[in-house]
């Protein structure tokens, strides 16, 4: 467990303060501008990542906006985290609707965002006790697969 919390906060650590979050910015934001509605799925770092692009001035939800973001098992809860943000309080650019998937058992992922993030929906999900933060569990959810075939909108 501690060695799976370790390698989390050195993978923000270097995505927020290393030349890859440049090279990862430069991807992402490609395909966040490109035209279209869009709904972005982001797991544990990718949470973070997601988050930092959609609220940074200079990259955002594109031109058309993104319509939904989905966190599964998102350390964003996390203070450390929070900080290295630049952030208290976790709000996203208006007209993204913002849905958290969260596990009991989840270390990654304790608690909901609701407490820190005023406008996302926290939906409680149960990934079993073998490997709860695992992505593959998260993205079998019948709540996932219902944002989806509602085009993310929910």
């Amino acid at each position: 467990m501690g060695r799976l919390l370790l390698r989390l906060i050195r993978q923000v650590y270097r995505y927020l303060h290393h030349d890859i979050g440049d090279r990862i910015r430069t991807e992402v934001r490609a395909v966040l501008h490109r035209p279209g509605p869009r709904l972005v799925i982001a797991h544990s770092l990718g949470s973070v990542i997601a988050f930092d692009m959609l609220t940074r001035p200079d990259i955002g939800p594109g031109p058309d906006g993104l319509t939904t973001l989905v966190t599964c098992g998102s350390p964003l809860a996390w203070p450390t985290v929070r900080r290295s943000l630049g952030r208290d309080v976790l709000d996203l650019p208006g007209g993204v609707d913002w849905v958290n998937l969260h596990a009991a058992g989840d270390i990654v992922a304790v608690t909901g965002l609701a407490g820190i993030a005023p406008a996302v929906r926290d939906e409680p999900v149960y990934n079993g006790r073998a490997e709860p933060h695992a992505a593959g569990h998260y993205l079998s959810q019948h709540k996932l697969a219902d944002l989806i075939v509602k085009g993310g909108i929910p």
